[in-house]
């Protein structure tokens, strides 16, 4: 059994228990739980189902946080799975809307991010480096080390897309020292790759 497959058992089991239970707010979790291990193995049908169960629950419940991580994942398959950004925007613009209105600064961010990676991918690199240095001024204000490192990447990308090779340089050498601070091996690594393509 892979690893989604495990996952996706224990996720179906804690679905079952909320329902048992009553509580609305975790069957939310739950649903967006399995919809996104349906996502992740390609089994967008279910997915949707899901997703679209929980946001159903998430409206009727009045539960706000609950529709922002539904369009969050709703996003990510769109934009990942089904190569649809234009789509994911729409998405991510709701979880964004949703966030500001419930002053929730980190979901906030996350957003920025979500849109500034699918602008990326439809090749508008301009916007998406409005949304990434959004995404890192939150990142900075929280003191979030972990998203500033993919923030100065996501900014960096942006910038070597745009032909800006110092700019993007610059990212990625502040990424690399926020990396070695933390002691992040993996994003070492990675960063040192993406250095060495502007060379």
């Amino acid at each position: 059994m892979g690893e989604y497959e495990a996952a996706l058992e224990w996720h179906q089991k804690y679905l079952k228990m909320s329902q048992d239970h009553g509580d609305k707010k975790e069957q939310i979790t739950a649903h967006v739980n399995v919809g996104n291990t349906y996502r992740l193995l390609g089994k967008l049908d279910l997915a949707t189902s899901h997703f679209n169960t929980a946001l159903q629950i998430a409206q009727q419940t009045g539960d706000q946080h609950g529709r922002m991580h539904v369009y969050i994942y709703m996003g990510e398959m769109h934009r990942e799975q089904l190569h649809s950004p234009h789509t994911a925007i729409q998405f991510y613009e709701q979880a964004l809307a949703l966030a500001r209105q419930l002053g929730d600064r980190h979901e906030e961010g996350m957003a920025y991010n979500k849109l500034g990676t699918a602008h990326y991918k439809m090749g508008e690199y301009e916007t998406a480096l409005e949304w990434v240095q959004k995404h890192l001024k939150m990142c900075k204000e929280s003191g979030d080390k972990t998203e500033q490192i993919i923030a100065h990447n996501c900014i960096g990308a942006s910038y070597k897309a745009l032909g800006k090779l110092d700019q993007a340089r610059s990212h990625y050498q502040l990424a690399m020292t926020i990396a070695m601070e933390t002691e992040n091996k993996q994003q070492q690594e990675g960063i040192s790759k993406k250095l060495a393509e502007l060379d």
